[in-house]
C-alpha cells in the first residue's frame, strides 16, 4: 500500500486494518531507522519500501532535495548511495 505518513504510533493500525506492506515514496532517515527495527523483529510493524528524498529541480518544496545543474545530479547520487540503504531513489 502507498502510503504518506510519518508517526511510528500509526504501524498498529496498518497491522489492524490487514495492511501487510507498505510503501512510502518520500523517505526520511526515521523510516529507515523503523524498516530495519521491523525487520530485525525489535519493533512491531509491516514490511516497509522506503525510498529517497524527493530529488527535484530548482523551484522544489522545501522538503525535497534541489539539483540545481546536471553537473550535481552524479555526486548527489552517489551520496544517496553511501548515505543509507534506501529501496529505490525518487526523482
Amino acid at each position: 500500500m502507498h502510503v504518506h505518513w510519518y508517526a511510528r504510533d500509526t504501524f498498529t493500525l496498518f497491522i489492524a486494518n490487514g495492511v501487510t506492506g507498505v510503501r512510502q515514496i518520500f523517505g526520511n532517515s526515521d523510516l529507515l531507522r523503523w524498516r530495519d527495527q521491523i525487520a530485525k523483529g525489535s519493533l512491531l510493524g509491516r514490511r516497509m519500501f522506503v525510498a529517497s528524498p524527493i530529488i527535484d529541480g530548482q523551484f522544489s518544496p522545501e522538503q525535497t532535495r534541489a539539483i540545481r545543474s546536471v553537473s550535481r545530479v552524479s555526486a548527489y547520487m552517489k551520496n544517496l548511495r553511501s548515505w543509507s540503504s534506501r529501496d529505490w531513489v525518487v526523482s
